[in-house]
């Protein structure tokens, strides 16, 4: 009898010896719909031992009998997932959605929100450009940002505006205007030269900061200009045309002189080459 006992012993420690060795454990994360939740965190509770899961949600790890499964990822809730004496297991992992507020990317800090932002940054969408017809896509800018000025000088017929968002607004300074964006590219042109039916968006960085981003010349400010791209042909495509007419004309005319004092002589000619011979005038002989 106290040989079988011994057996007996002898026996469960090396079945417990077997169970308390670590072997292979593969397993695939899941969600409640019962698809593969694809690089999903693995790591055994109360260790640094973990894996990452593939793009199909499987995973493989070393572990034992008895061992917990921690499970994270994005999109995901936290589980746990107790290892049993299979070598194989599916772990459920409930999906999270994170409703987040506007994130904004500059060149001063990656992905900050709006209220952690140091510059001021202003987007314009295309119902607010098109809300009332604009002249010109820098027109557009009047009245919708707060610290933007606007004027012409020249007053000509689709003439570009001068635009200054952080410059001296009391001199007419050259080179004062802001670095001009276009889909990511620098524009050499002025806003004129952009149809502003052909604008999805602008935004607008007032702080001298955007030069962290964009280099000095960005010391008067940015703005960021993105075009409108196509969105297939197929059902339920929206094309949108508008057609409009304007007209500028003077106010005022204001009457100028129809003569003056130096009206040149219907003789003046003759006298080319010596002195200018106005009408009116009498010269002396021999002048």
């Amino acid at each position: 009898m106290r040989k079988i006992a011994s057996l007996l012993t002898i026996l469960m420690f090396m079945t417990t010896l077997v169970f308390a060795q670590d072997r292979t454990i593969t397993g695939t994360v899941i969600d409640e719909t019962g698809a593969s939740v694809p690089g999903a965190s693995i790591r055994i509770k109360g260790t640094r031992t973990g894996v990452a899961a593939d793009n199909n949600g499987q995973f493989s790890i070393q572990a034992k009998t008895g061992d917990i499964l921690l499970v994270s990822g994005a999109g995901i809730e936290a589980a746990e997932a107790k290892v049993g004496t299979g070598n194989t297991i599916a772990i459920l992992a409930k999906t999270n959605f994170v409703t987040g507020s506007e994130v904004i990317v500059t060149g001063v800090a990656g992905a900050t929100t709006r209220e952690k932002l140091t510059v001021s940054v202003t987007k314009i969408s295309a119902e607010r450009i098109n809300a009332v017809p604009p002249t010109s896509l820098a027109s557009a800018l009047t009245g919708k940002v707060a610290g933007v000025k606007t004027s012409s000088f020249g007053g000509l017929p689709g003439q570009a505006l001068d635009i200054q968002l952080r410059a001296d607004n009391n001199l007419n300074n050259v080179g004062s205007g802001p670095l001009i964006i276009v889909d990511g590219a620098i524009l050499s042109g002025s806003l004129a030269d952009i149809n502003a039916d052909d604008v999805e968006s602008m935004e607008v960085v007032k702080g001298a900061a955007a030069s962290a981003l964009y280099g000095s010349r960005a010391g008067n400010g940015v703005i960021s200009v993105t075009t409108k791209r196509g969105k297939g042909f197929g059902i339920g495509s929206t094309i949108t045309v508008r057609n409009e007419i304007g007209f500028q004309n003077l106010a005022k005319e204001l009457e100028t002189a129809k003569h003056h004092y130096y009206t040149l002589a219907p003789d003046w000619e003759s006298q080319r080459g010596n002195f200018t011979k106005y009408a009116g005038i009498v010269y002396p002989t021999g002048y």
